[in-house]
């Protein structure tokens, strides 16, 4: 829980809070914080008076006591979406190493990914069609010794997952994306700023339909 007892991971979490507010006011429902040790709320009770109400609004906090947060987790995330250790009873679970670098106990197989290069000053697209609204798209990619830029654009015009170039060259990236509409999304490695070096990039992307839809197929 150390990763929560520092005023660099309460601005970490309110800078994610802070950019969807800026730039996807629609888009972010609520942020959780859950597991935070007790100097978390200390640190964080310092920093409200520069927040304006609305993110406040949006922000809850939960100690270790998952009696009261798992609940509520629930009440706002399908259990199908929710990793089983935060309540639900996807097997994608996030842990931490001693370099406190995210990791995951259920990461692709080898075999499950795909390898491809992206050349100096190219990007590479990859095209989802999503026809069910709250379709899940997952994504776990790592490149070999550089980093890569990484964003989602909705129907090539709308960014709903932010540009960021990342070091997945130390540890493989992992996220995931709530769809609220139907369209094309598309998932972008970029390597324009390269002038030189190729980047080899393995990846793996899976779709998950809505628990509503998933329960009105037919059994086979």
């Amino acid at each position: 829980m150390r990763q929560l007892a520092s005023f660099g991971s309460i601005d970490s979490v309110l800078e994610v809070v802070r950019r969807f507010e800026a730039n996807y006011p629609e888009s972010l429902k609520a942020a959780y914080a859950v597991n935070a040790p007790f100097i978390f709320n200390i640190l964080f009770n310092l920093v409200k008076p520069l927040l304006s109400k609305r993110t406040l609004g949006k922000v809850e906090i939960y100690g270790s006591n998952d009696r009261k947060w798992k609940p509520v987790l629930l009440k706002n995330i399908d259990a199908i979406h929710l990793p089983i250790l935060y309540g639900g009873t996807d097997p994608f679970n996030f842990t931490y190493t001693d370099k406190g670098k995210p990791s995951s106990d259920r990461s692709a197989e080898p075999e499950e990914f795909l390898c491809t290069y992206v050349k100096p000053g190219q990007q590479l697209a990859l095209e989802y069609d999503i026809t069910h609204p709250k379709t899940i798209i997952k994504w776990t990619f790592k490149t070999n010794d550089y980093d890569i830029g990484f964003s989602v654009n909705f129907n090539k015009k709308l960014t709903v997952f932010p540009y960021n170039r990342v070091d997945c060259h130390i540890q493989p990236e992992q996220g995931m994306l709530v769809c609220d509409n139907p369209g094309k999304y598309i998932l972008t490695f970029d390597n324009s700023y390269s002038k030189m070096t190729r980047k080899t990039l393995h990846y793996y992307i899976n779709t998950t339909l809505p628990i509503d839809v998933l329960e009105d197929k037919p059994s086979t």
